[in-house]
C-alpha cells in the first residue's frame, strides 16, 4: 500500500483562511483563488495515485473543513471510515524563544541563557482530542451539519492518529547534539558557543533542521510519500532513505498520458472534465486499481524513453504470462517499504498480486451493454490479454467526453 502525506492544505489555509500571518496582502488576495484550486487538483492526483492519504491537521483543523466542504459530509466521513482519507493531529511544535523585555517587545538580548529550541504541546482541547478536533473542524462550515456530526464523530474519531511530544523531543535532542558535536557545520551551523548563547538567527537555522527532521521522521515512520523536497543530508538521510517524493510518480503517469493524448492530471482537473466528488466513482473501479498498482511497481528514475517502452510492452502484453489459450494472468507487483527513525532504519515486507480473468458468460454481458465499439479495448485487452494500463486510460477518456 502506497500512502502520500499532505500538508499543504493546512499550510495554505493556516496563511489564507485563518489568517494566522496577518491579513493578506493585496497580491495574496489575486493568488489564493489559483493557490486554492491547486491544492484541490493535488487532492485529485493523489486519489487517483495512491491507496491512502494522509492530511495533517494542526490548528484550527481547517483541511477537514475544506474537505467537507469540496466532497460533502457524507462522502467525506465514508472515505474516512474506509482508510482512503487518514487524519493526523500535528500535536508537537518545535519552538524558537523570542526573547522580549517584559513589555511583550522583542530583544535579542533577552535569549542568553534560554535554550535554542525548545518542543511546545498544543493543550487546547479544540485542537489537541479527535473529538473536538473533528467538531472544531466542522464549526468552520457556513450552514447546518447537525444532522450528521454525530455520525460523522462516531465513525471517525477513533480513525484519527496523534502524532505526539516524542517525535519532537527526540528531533530536538538530535539536533542539539549534533551542534555540540559539531556536526551541523556543513549545514550552516557550526559549534561555536553554547546552544543557550546563540543569537537568533543561528537558533532559527537549529530550528528549521529539527523540524525538519520531525517530518521525515513521521514520514518514514508511516511510510509516506511527500510533495515536499526534502534535501538528503546528514541529519535527514537515514530517514529519507525510505521516503519518495510524489513528483517523480505523477511526473510518470503524465508521460503515459502525453502518450495517449491527454492532459496531465492536474490540467485534467483544472480543465474541469471531472469534478473532485465523482473522482471517488473513477477512484474505485478496478482499472484505476491495478493501474495504481503498475505506475508505483514501475522504476521510479526510469527516463522516459524507457517508460514509453515499458508502457507500450504492457499494453501489448509482451510481459505477460500466457496461461492458457484464452486467460493470461501474472502482473505481479512488489513494493518495497521500509520503516526509518532518527537512529536508523529497517526494511519491509513485499506484497503482490495477481489479477484473475472473466468468465465468457459475464465478457458477454459486459460486451453488450458496453456497445461493439468497446469490444477491442475490453474484450481482447481485459479478457483476453489481461489488465493494461490502457484500460485506465479508456476511463479518463471517457470521462473528458462525457460519456459516463
Amino acid at each position: 500500500m502506497r500512502k502520500v502525506f499532505n500538508s499543504r492544505i493546512d499550510d495554505l489555509t493556516k496563511k489564507f483562511i485563518l489568517k494566522e500571518q496577518g491579513p493578506l496582502s493585496y497580491s495574496d488576495q489575486i493568488i489564493w483563488p489559483y493557490l486554492y484550486k491547486n491544492i484541490l487538483a493535488e487532492l485529485f492526483e493523489e486519489l487517483i495515485l495512491y491507496d491512502k492519504i494522509t492530511i495533517k491537521l494542526s490548528k484550527n483543523n481547517a483541511p477537514l473543513a475544506v474537505l467537507i466542504n469540496e466532497l460533502g459530509i457524507e462522502l467525506v466521513q465514508e472515505l474516512i471510515k474506509e482508510g482512503t482519507i487518514e487524519l493526523v493531529l500535528w500535536l508537537p511544535w518545535i519552538v524558537v524563544g523570542q526573547g522580549q523585555d517584559g513589555k511583550g517587545q522583542f530583544d535579542s538580548s533577552y535569549l542568553k541563557g534560554q535554550p535554542s529550541i525548545v518542543v511546545a504541546w498544543q493543550a487546547n482541547k479544540e485542537y489537541s482530542e479527535p473529538f473536538h478536533a473533528i467538531e472544531n473542524a466542522i464549526s468552520l462550515l457556513k450552514g447546518s451539519y447537525a444532522y450528521r456530526k454525530k455520525s460523522f464523530i462516531a465513525d471517525t474519531v477513533d480513525k484519527v492518529i496523534l502524532f505526539d511530544q516524542e517525535a519532537a523531543h527526540a528531533s530536538s535532542d538530535f539536533i542539539l547534539e549534533s551542534y555540540r558535536n559539531n556536526i551541523l557545520g556543513p549545514l550552516g551551523v557550526p559549534y561555536t558557543l553554547d546552544h543557550t548563547e546563540l543569537g537568533y538567527e543561528q537558533r532559527l537555522k537549529l530550528l528549521t533542521l529539527a523540524n525538519k527532521l520531525l517530518d521525515v521522521t513521521f514520514l518514514s515512520k508511516n511510510k509516506c510519500d511527500t510533495h515536499n523536497d526534502y534535501e538528503a543530508n546528514i541529519i535527514t538521510s537515514t530517514c529519507l532513505t525510505n521516503v519518495r517524493n510524489t513528483a517523480k510518480i505523477a511526473e510518470n503517469t503524465n508521460t503515459i498520458l502525453k502518450i495517449e493524448n491527454l492532459p496531465s492530471l492536474k490540467q485534467f482537473f483544472f480543465e474541469e472534465h471531472i469534478s473532485l466528488k465523482d473522482i471517488v466513482k473513477l477512484r474505485n473501479k478496478n482499472a484505476t486499481n491495478e493501474f495504481r498498482k503498475w505506475i508505483h511497481s514501475v522504476e521510479e528514475n526510469m527516463d522516459s524513453k524507457d517508460l514509453t517502452e515499458e508502457y507500450l510492452n504492457a499494453i501489448s502484453g509482451k510481459k505477460q504470462k500466457i496461461k492458457n489459450k484464452f486467460l493470461k494472468t501474472g502482473l505481479i507487483y512488489t513494493v518495497g517499504a521500509g520503516m526509518g527513525s532518527i537512529i536508523g532504519a529497517a526494511t519491509g515486507n513485499l506484497e503482490a498480486g495477481a489479477l484473475v480473468g472473466i468468465s465468457i458468460p459475464t465478457a458477454i454481458q459486459t460486451l453488450t451493454s458496453l456497445g461493439y465499439s468497446y469490444f477491442n479495448s475490453y474484450v481482447i485487452e481485459k479478457f483476453l490479454g489481461g489488465w493494461n494500463p490502457r484500460l485506465f486510460i479508456d476511463e479518463l477518456k471517457l470521462k473528458q467526453n462525457n460519456k459516463l
